[in-house]
C-alpha cells in the first residue's frame, strides 16, 4: 500500500516540475508572474507530496498527527500573510502594481520550500537514498 501512494504522488509531482523550473527572467511582466505562479505550484506540489510521505512514514498516533495538522494551518496563514505583506510594501498595499504577483509568488515559493525542508527533518530515517518530496 505505501508504494502505491509513494508512486502516485511521484508522478504527480513529476507532472507539475514538467511546467515549471524554468528560469522567469527575460520575459514580460505578465509573462514573468506567470512564471513564478508555475514555480509556486511546483514547490506546494512537492510540499503535499512531503505532506503524504509524513503521513505514510512517520506518524504514529492520533494526537501527534493533530499537532502536525495545526502547525500546518497556522504556517500557511503566516505564509499567506507574510507575503502579501511584502509584495505590497514592494508594489503598494491598494494599488497592487503590476510586479505585485511575482513578488508574492517569489515568497510564497521560498516559504514552501522552507516548509518542506522543514517537515523532511521530522522523518529523515525514512530515508536511505533520496530527500523528502523526490522519492
Amino acid at each position: 500500500m505505501k508504494w502505491i501512494i509513494t508512486l502516485i504522488v511521484a508522478l504527480s509531482f513529476w507532472a507539475a516540475n514538467a511546467v515549471a523550473g524554468e528560469e522567469c527572467t527575460g520575459m514580460t511582466q505578465s509573462e514573468m508572474n506567470q512564471c513564478m505562479a508555475s514555480d509556486y505550484k511546483a514547490s506546494d506540489q512537492k510540499l503535499n507530496m512531503t505532506w503524504i510521505e509524513l503521513r505514510v512514514c512517520k506518524i504514529n498516533s492520533p494526537e501527534e498527527w493533530a499537532l502536525i495538522v495545526k502547525s500546518q494551518k497556522a504556517w500557511i496563514q503566516l505564509k499567506e500573510s507574510q507575503c502579501e505583506l511584502e509584495a505590497g510594501l514592494d508594489w503598494g498595499i491598494e494599488l497592487r502594481g503590476s510586479g505585485w504577483p511575482r513578488t508574492y509568488f517569489s515568497c510564497m515559493t521560498e516559504m514552501t520550500e522552507e516548509r518542506t525542508a522543514f517537515l523532511g527533518t521530522l522523518f529523515t530515517d525514512c530515508y536511505e537514498h533520496s530527500e523528502p518530496g523526490e522519492m
